[in-house]
């Protein structure tokens, strides 16, 4: 694995990571966004899907999720707080679309719950969405435009997590346009084990100081902790194993 040097980063003037949720560009690269943070490096956070739901028409899975997070009716704002606490741990920008979360979503050719249970998280997006994803591709081209030169950081949908998948591909149909480069979605991968396949790697380096960081970030997300960990201490316990095989601190681009 080819180091990431200086020059690779000197021609972009803006990084921008897209996070499906709440929570997962710093998740999945927290460490190297602090890092990019410290060398000066200009970076952003855009969380695709951060939209309010209407609360006389949340499906029992969602209401069920609402009462295990301890967040209620108040899941967007509590979690937009978290999410700007960690970001300005950071030391990193943010900005929030106005897409729905899966869980609050109904599929617009049955107006049926997209997710009645937990493991309609993980199937794979279907027609009904390629709307969805148009509109979120010219949602970040608009956003884009704005801004000179740009470097696209997108999720690989490792896990298979439905609304990863779709950041993915409306990012993608961006290819032509601007640089795109893949970041592993954490912890989704080290829990399926799924590798991102047909891509080149670059590795960064990340330093002790960028992990312990990267790992108090995760740790404010404290109404997600019971998604994933038994508890907050158990967060460093899998990041640091995770980071000295390589996780954290690597991402993929096609070869040109």
């Amino acid at each position: 694995m080819p180091p990431c040097h200086a020059g690779f980063l000197e021609f972009v003037m803006k990084w921008i990571y897209l996070s499906p949720h709440l929570d997962d560009a710093v998740y999945s690269c927290g460490g190297l966004i602090h890092q990019q943070v410290q060398q000066g490096i200009d970076v952003e956070i855009w969380t695709v899907f951060a939209g309010q739901f209407d609360a006389a028409n949340l499906t029992p899975f969602a209401k069920d999720i609402h009462q295990r997070w301890g967040t209620g009716l108040e899941s967007i704002t509590l979690r937009k707080a978290e999410d700007q606490e960690a970001c300005t741990l950071l030391g990193v920008n943010t900005s929030y679309f106005d897409f729905q979360d899966v869980i609050y979503r109904f599929k617009p050719e049955t107006s049926q719950a997209e997710i009645i249970e937990n493991d309609d998280l993980f199937r794979e997006y279907h027609p009904g969405d390629n709307a969805l994803m148009e509109s979120i591709t010219q949602v970040v081209r608009q956003a884009a435009l704005r801004m000179q030169q740009i470097q696209l950081c997108i999720p690989l949908g490792l896990g298979n997590h439905i609304d990863h998948q779709i950041v993915r591909r409306s990012a993608e149909a961006l290819i032509d346009s601007y640089p795109i480069l893949y970041y592993a979605d954490f912890p989704y991968v080290i829990r399926s084990q799924a590798q991102p396949d047909g891509l080149q790697q670059r590795q960064f380096a990340l330093s002790e100081a960028d992990v312990e960081i990267w790992c108090q970030a995760v740790a404010i997300y404290k109404s997600q902790i019971s998604t994933f960990w038994d508890d907050e201490a158990q967060i460093c316990e899998e990041i640091f194993p995770y980071w000295k095989k390589g996780g954290g601190s690597c991402l993929w681009f096609h070869e040109q």
